[in-house]
């Protein structure tokens, strides 16, 4: 699977997940569902992404064996890149290398730092 999709929602962005590899996102979809209270779930940029008053503030992709999460709070991001041991924190990305590796953990830290920060900061 190519990361930018030309899928018009998210549903059919996880049509195009192969079955093997669809259950990671998947959790991830539920996560942000669950802790995005108020968040609009849309495609952007080729990318289930979620969005508050116009602005996305999260959105990832899936590559592979790899799955990316492109955080674009400021503040969330400095706060959950120190706890990413094992990743390749980028600028404004976190890419997980193994799907099966995935820190649930990690993710649900950043989405509550999305959830509770009501500023938003662009890296």
């Amino acid at each position: 699977m190519e990361m930018k999709s030309k899928a018009a929602t998210v549903d059919e962005y996880f049509l195009e997940i192969p079955e093997k590899k669809v259950a990671v996102p998947a959790m991830v979809r539920t996560l942000c569902k669950e802790m995005l209270i108020g968040y609009e779930e849309h495609m952007a940029y080729g990318m289930p992404a979620y969005s508050r008053n116009g602005l996305v503030v999260l959105a990832f992709a899936i590559q592979k064996n790899q799955i990316s999460f492109y955080q674009l709070k400021q503040e969330a991001l400095k706060t959950n890149v120190a706890l990413s041991q094992g990743m390749e924190p980028g600028k404004p990305v976190i890419h997980f290398d193994r799907l099966e590796e995935i820190d649930f953990e990690l993710i649900r830290r950043l989405l509550m730092d999305i959830f509770n920060d009501e500023q938003v900061h662009f890296v």
